[in-house]
C-alpha cells in the first residue's frame, strides 16, 4: 500500500489503496461528498472519522477496513440505481479514461426531478427521514 493522500471520509477506493489519482477518483470523491451532504452527514464508514481521533488509531488498518466490499455494497444498496449504474462504471475506469460526465450528470437530474415531483421523495432513499446509512 503507497501513501494515503487526502480526506479519509470522501477518500476513493484508489486513494485508500495508495494510488495515484486520476480523474475517476475525483468523480467517485464526489459523489461520496453528495450521498454525505444528502444522508445527513453520514456514510457508511462514517464512524471511521471518530476512530481517527483516538490516539492509538492504525491508518493502514483503517484503510484495509474501508477497502472491504462490505462498505461499498452497502453504499450501492442506499442510492437511486441510476446513479448507481454510473458509479460502477466510474469504478471500473481505467487510470487514463474519462468518466462519462454527461451520463453522470443526465442520472443526477433524472434523480432530482423525481424527487421534486414526488410526494414522496426517492433521491436518494437515505435522505428519507426514517432511513439512514
Amino acid at each position: 500500500m503507497g501513501k494515503f493522500s487526502g480526506n479519509f471520509i470522501f477518500a476513493s477506493l484508489n486513494a485508500c489503496r495508495g494510488y495515484n489519482k486520476s480523474r475517476r477518483d475525483d468523480v467517485e470523491s464526489m459523489l461520496y461528498v453528495l450521498f454525505y451532504m444528502l444522508n445527513d452527514n453520514e456514510l457508511p464508514w462514517s464512524d471511521f472519522e471518530s476512530r481517527l481521533c483516538v490516539n492509538d488509531f492504525d491508518l493502514r488498518r483503517m484503510l484495509k477496513e474501508r477497502l472491504q466490499s462490505s462498505y461499498t455494497r452497502r453504499l450501492f444498496s442506499l442510492i437511486p440505481s441510476t446513479i448507481g449504474e454510473c458509479f460502477k462504471k466510474v469504478l471500473l475506469l481505467e487510470f487514463s479514461e474519462t468518466p462519462n460526465y454527461q451520463e453522470l450528470r443526465t442520472a443526477l437530474v433524472h434523480c432530482l426531478i423525481k424527487s421534486t415531483k414526488d410526494k414522496n421523495p426517492q433521491c436518494p432513499p437515505s435522505v428519507l427521514p426514517s432511513t439512514r446509512l
